[in-house]
C-alpha cells in the first residue's frame, strides 16, 4: 500500500505540473510556431494524398489499356488458327501450330482474368462479356460464371443484358443444370424489359427471337426435343408480330437454320450448339 500510495501522490505532481505548464504557456494554437507547424503538416498530407491518388488512376489506366489488349489478342487469335488450319489442312507441322495458338489462347485470357481482379471496379459489363467469353474458348471456365454475372450487373443497355444472361444460361446448360440455365433465359427474355422498358419494338422483338433460338440449341443439346421445339415456336410467335421487312425476312432464315442444326444434332446423335 506504501507503493501504491507514493504512485497515487506522484502522478498528482506531475498532473499539478502540467496544469501550471498549461497556464503558463498558454493555448497551443496561440503560438505562430505551432500553427506554422499544422499547417506545413495539413500541407504535407494533402500533397501525398493527392500523389497517391493520381498514382492509384494511373494504375487503373494502365491496367485497363493492358486487359484490352489482351482482349485484342484473344479475340484474333481464333481466326488465325482457322487461317492455319486451313493453309496446312494436310500438314501435321502446321496443324501443331494451331494447338500451339489455343495455349497462347489459355494463357492470354487467364492473365486478362487476373488483370481484371486486381481493379474489378474499373471494368465496364462488355469488357466482363468479352473476357469470360475468352475464357469459356480457352477451356478455363473458373471466372466465367462470376464475370457472365458482373456483365449483367453492370448492363447499360438491354444487348448487354441479354447477351450475358443467354450466356449464363447456355454454360448452365453445359453443366447439366438446365432448370438454372432456364432461369437465365427467362431473364434475357422477360426480366430484361422491366429494367429497359424504352426499347425500340422491332429491336426488342428481334432480341427475343434469338434468345428463344438459343434456348432452343440449349434444350436440344440436353435431349429435350419438346422444350426445344416450344422455343422455337415461341421464336415464331415474335416474327408474326413483326411488319413484313427485309428484318422479318432475315429471322426467318434464322429460324429455319436453327432447325436445320439441331435436326442433323439429332441425326448424328450429336449437339450443335451455338451459345
Amino acid at each position: 500500500m506504501e507503493v501504491e500510495e507514493q504512485l497515487q501522490t506522484i502522478k498528482a505532481e506531475v498532473d499539478a505540473l502540467q496544469i501550471q505548464a498549461a497556464k503558463d504557456s498558454g493555448p497551443w494554437f496561440s503560438k505562430p510556431a505551432n500553427l506554422l507547424s499544422v499547417f506545413a503538416l495539413v500541407f504535407s498530407f494533402g500533397t501525398t494524398t493527392f500523389s497517391l491518388h493520381r498514382s492509384y488512376q494511373a494504375d487503373i489506366a494502365s491496367n485497363r489499356t493492358e486487359v484490352r489488349e489482351l482482349v485484342q489478342r484473344i479475340t484474333r487469335l481464333p481466326i488465325e488458327n482457322f487461317e492455319l488450319m486451313q493453309k496446312y489442312e494436310t500438314n501435321a507441322q502446321g496443324q501443331a501450330l494451331g494447338a500451339m495458338i489455343n495455349q497462347e489462347q489459355l494463357l492470354l485470357a487467364n492473365q486478362a482474368a487476373e488483370k481484371i481482379n486486381i481493379y474489378p471496379e474499373s471494368f465496364n459489363s462488355t469488357e466482363y462479356f468479352a473476357v469470360a467469353g475468352a475464357l469459356a474458348n480457352a477451356n478455363s471456365p473458373t471466372f466465367v460464371p462470376l464475370f457472365l454475372q458482373r456483365a449483367m450487373d453492370l448492363s447499360a443497355t438491354a444487348n448487354d443484358f441479354i447477351v450475358a444472361s443467354r450466356s449464363y444460361g447456355h454454360l448452365l446448360f453445359t453443366q447439366s443444370k438446365a432448370d438454372e440455365g432456364r432461369s437465365y433465359y427467362s431473364k434475357a427474355l422477360t426480366d430484361v424489359w422491366a429494367k429497359y422498358n424504352n426499347v425500340d419494338p422491332f429491336y426488342r422483338l428481334g432480341l427475343n427471337i434469338q434468345t428463344s433460338l438459343n434456348l432452343a440449341n440449349s434444350e436440344a443439346m440436353v435431349g429435350n426435343s419438346s422444350a426445344s421445339d416450344r422455343a422455337i415456336s415461341n421464336a415464331q410467335s415474335y416474327i408474326n408480330e413483326m411488319p413484313e421487312s427485309p428484318g422479318k425476312d432475315y429471322w426467318k432464315l434464322q429460324i429455319a437454320q436453327t432447325k436445320r442444326w439441331i435436326e442433323q444434332g439429332n441425326a448424328a446423335g450429336l449437339t450443335n450448339v451455338r451459345p
